[in-house]
């Protein structure tokens, strides 16, 4: 990923949501029990998603753009677009690949929510807060 001055990343989208996007000005935020990944949300050794994840929603966003299984996956077999976002008033916290999202007009007031880059590992998460339930995937 970039460093905080200049981070930018990147959404894959289809032509009709690339459409959606451009009318509405607004992105789609996905609730755990709407994603593609049946395991979203699922602690390791449980079969059921934890409930604490409910709560959550989040936008998936790429820290690169050429990506040929983003292109296809997501981008409608590369029919698609990417968009890109260059992010000024993200700031680095001191956990690792975790950010606050600044308010773009308030800059000494932090937005509900933060950026964090997910952590791809052999087994499902054993964690069991809900951040890191989403936040750890399956490789």
């Amino acid at each position: 990923m970039s460093t905080d001055s200049d981070l930018t990343l990147y959404l894959y989208a289809s032509l009709d949501s690339l459409l959606k996007i451009l009318e509405t000005g607004k992105l789609k935020v996905t609730l755990p029990w709407g994603t593609n990944d049946i395991t979203e949300g699922v602690p390791r050794n449980e079969q059921v998603r934890n409930h604490q994840t409910e709560a959550y929603g989040y936008i998936c966003l790429s820290d690169n753009c050429t990506s040929p299984a983003m292109w296809g996956y997501y981008a409608d077999r590369g029919r698609g677009a990417c968009l890109i976002f260059k992010l000024p008033w993200i700031t680095r916290t001191n956990e690792t690949d975790t950010w606050k999202i600044a308010n773009p007009v308030a800059r000494d007031m932090f937005l509900p929510g933060i950026l964090t880059k997910v952590i791809y590992e052999k087994t499902r998460s054993s964690f069991i807060a809900a951040e890191n339930l989403l936040r750890y995937k399956s490789e």
